[in-house]
């Protein structure tokens, strides 16, 4: 008696760590100054205390781009040094996935594909400049608490869009039902949550703190469109790099170094900004206003920095968490951001830009998972139950679309697996199979006819 299975589970790769990597080094890199994902009441990170660098964003951010810079030119250098002389190009062709193809193959065959020109450095600072204003604008929008407007599945229809830019692909009816199937389960769960307060000490949903911040409920609609067009720059510089370290054979250290210099040269000028202009207070710009003295409140200020920095090294009591910090805290954290962003380069040069959006819901949905459990008895002091199920549901099912649409979850129904890549890979190679077994019975029957001719000639 036979049995079919409706589920069946794909190709898996090495490659997939990587996605692991990102979500590991991320927990690494917040747990240095706190647990706040996990216990939001968390006041000391992983060595015990709370340093100083936490809460001040631009410097930490001039620190992430500071170890993007040196990391990547010291593994670059090694990498040349130890590298094998192997075939750029082959080595590209094994990695391009059967479901779409470059626009742009003739450049594979110039010979200046693979040199780092002006042209290319000045594409990819603009790209990179894209990731750096998203990436540290974002952080101030997230200090206004509407955070939920943040609708993550746009990621999916922008990387989709950038992607038919600059490939050739071909969408299957597997992957085009998992992404419908996101797109409007997961976008009804996550805006259903915009409408229940978060937890007891905020009683408001996202739409009542959006009018107490702006004095209008309609202010929710250009707040969303600025969260969309985040999504859209993420999505267009995870596509792109894509392109440029594939199609152009831009070095991926080399554009982490790009990466690193153009965010530390910003960062440098919005310290600059934020140290001479103080906040009034009276404004909604108070909510940005996270570091301060009695000369005055600012979103990042490098001289109370440095003397914060000064006042601990000062007191007996702290001296110790002055050393812990320089020699412990932010090298690990240069350290964690760079594997961070290694492996998120490195997921996009070796496999598919749509596996990115796969570590959105593991470290989300487990950081939410193990929260739920750590604060079980108080849960409703950190999130709603019914937060925490449209939330999680959201996560779970983004989770499912996306591995279905990358084939590690194969459907065995409806023809749903006809075209994934493993039975094309097979079809191809059954097709060969078929023309050389087609192209020997022709060589084997003109032997024949040549044969049976010479031996005419012969006889006669």
């Amino acid at each position: 008696m036979s049995s079919c299975c409706f589920i069946g589970i794909g190709l898996c790769s090495k490659y997939y760590l990587f996605i692991l990597g990102i979500c590991l080094f991320k927990f690494l890199k917040q747990s240095l100054f706190n647990f706040f994902q996990i216990y939001p009441a968390s006041n000391s990170g992983m060595f015990g205390f709370l340093p100083v660098l936490y809460g001040h964003f631009v410097i930490s951010s001039i620190y992430t781009y500071i170890g993007y810079i040196i990391f990547s030119l010291l593994f670059y250098f090694i990498s040349k040094k130890t590298s094998k002389n192997t075939n750029e190009i082959e080595e590209i062709k094994k990695r391009v996935n059967s479901n779409f193809s470059y626009l742009t193959q003739n450049m594979l065959n110039k010979q200046n594909a693979n040199k780092i020109t002006v042209r290319k450095i000045i594409k990819t600072v603009g790209a990179c400049a894209v990731l750096v204003f998203q990436t540290d604008f974002s952080k101030i929008m997230y200090l206004y608490d509407i955070s939920l407007f943040n609708i993550w599945t746009f990621y999916i229809v922008f990387i989709l869009f950038f992607m038919k830019k600059f490939f050739v692909i071909e969408i299957f009816n597997h992957q085009k039902y998992s992404m419908y199937f996101v797109i409007i389960v997961c976008t009804i769960l996550l805006m259903t949550s915009t409408f229940l307060p978060y937890n007891e000490f905020s009683e408001k949903n996202s739409y009542q703190k959006v009018n107490d911040l702006t004095g209008s409920y309609f202010a929710c609609i250009p707040i969303l469109i600025i969260f969309i067009s985040f999504t859209a720059m993420t999505s267009f510089f995870i596509v792109y790099s894509k392109a440029i370290m594939d199609i152009e054979m831009f070095p991926p250290y080399i554009l982490i170094a790009i990466m690193g210099i153009t965010g530390l040269v910003l960062n440098l000028i919005v310290l600059i900004i934020t140290s001479l202009s103080s906040c009034t207070m009276e404004n909604m710009f108070k909510n940005i206003c996270i570091v301060g003295n009695e000369g005055g409140t600012y979103y990042d200020n490098l001289s109370i920095y440095f003397s914060n920095m000064k006042a601990r090294y000062d007191n007996e009591e702290t001296r110790s968490h002055f050393f812990m910090e320089i020699f412990l805290v932010i090298p690990l954290y240069l350290i964690f951001s760079f594997l961070e962003f290694v492996c998120q380069i490195f997921s996009i040069y070796y496999l598919n830009p749509n596996f990115i959006l796969i570590k959105e819901p593991i470290y989300y949905g487990t950081l939410r998972l193990v929260s739920l459990i750590y604060n079980i008895k108080h849960i409703s002091a950190v999130m709603y139950l019914s937060q925490f199920f449209l939330l999680e549901f959201a996560e779970i099912f983004g989770l499912l679309g996306y591995i279905v649409y990358l084939e590690i979850i194969e459907l065995k129904f409806c023809g749903l697996d006809t075209n994934i890549r493993r039975k094309i890979i097979n079809r191809n190679e059954d097709e060969k199979d078929e023309a050389m077994k087609e192209l020997n019975l022709i060589e084997h029957n003109d032997s024949l006819l040549s044969d049976s001719e010479s031996s005419v000639e012969y006889n006669s």
